[in-house]
């Protein structure tokens, strides 16, 4: 799965959700990046940012493992 595939999916999120080494460093990074990002009760970019990576980490496993590719058009379009 390429990084292009994968940008893709972040950058159609509306809150700018755009991962990289200070954000992501651990787990615990990216939530705490994710929960202080955007302090009003909506919380949709919390199911955004761990709806996401499932998304991805499963299109790899399938890619990996069942040599299916699959439509990065659609994904985006589930995720957002």
């Amino acid at each position: 799965i390429s990084s292009l595939n994968t940008s893709r999916v972040w950058f159609t999120s509306p809150w700018n959700l755009h991962p990289c080494l200070d954000t992501t460093s651990n787990l615990v990074a990216w939530f705490s990046f994710i929960w202080n990002l955007n302090p009003s009760r909506d919380l949709g970019h919390l199911i955004y940012a761990s709806v996401a990576p499932d998304l991805i980490w499963t299109a790899r496993n399938k890619l990996v493992h069942h040599n299916s590719l699959l439509d990065f058009n659609l994904l985006t379009r589930i995720v957002a």
